[in-house]
């Protein structure tokens, strides 16, 4: 099963660019091999004209020095380059794929690991009550319908009509 990407990040981040701040070696060297030399001008610009979002290029060069980003931006660069957000903000993983659930639980502290895992069986279970629910409204309406309606003719079984016919 696929996992969106910021689903680790929002985990991870419980203080705004704290985890960067402490990996912003690592970011700032996957963030300059993508860069590949390209001026933070071109590469603002270009960046802009595939995806309509505008990312400074001030911005970018406080990244490449170790700077923290916000993970929208680093979602957005991700998204540009191909590469995972995940790989991108904290060198998880394979670059060109996207996390699995189990990269994603393996990525979380230890301390947070148990409550994160409760959280996801909790939204599962709630979401297939609700499919649930779902389900059995639609089979009620069906019986409902299903009452309500003239049962099948069964052939040369019609009704006789009680009107005399002329006789002659």
């Amino acid at each position: 099963m696929d996992v969106n990407p910021m689903l680790l990040d929002a985990l991870q981040w419980p203080i705004k660019n704290q985890l960067m701040v402490e990996k912003a070696k690592g970011f700032a060297k996957r963030f300059e091999e993508l860069r590949a030399g390209m001026s933070f001008q071109a590469l603002s610009d270009a960046v802009y004209r595939k995806t309509g979002i505008r990312v400074s290029p001030q911005g970018m060069h406080k990244w490449a020095k170790g700077g923290g980003a916000d993970p929208d931006k680093i979602e957005l660069m991700a998204k540009y380059w191909g590469v995972s957000a995940a790989w991108l903000a904290y060198g998880v993983g394979d670059p060109n794929k996207t996390p699995t659930l189990s990269d994603a639980v393996d990525a979380l502290p230890d301390d947070s690991r148990r409550e994160v895992l409760d959280y996801i069986q909790y939204k599962i279970t709630r979401a297939e009550a609700m499919m649930a629910q779902e389900d059995r409204s639609n089979y009620v309406a069906l019986i409902e319908k299903l009452r309500k309606s003239p049962g099948p003719q069964r052939p040369g079984s019609r009704k006789k009509s009680t009107k005399s016919s002329p006789k002659g």
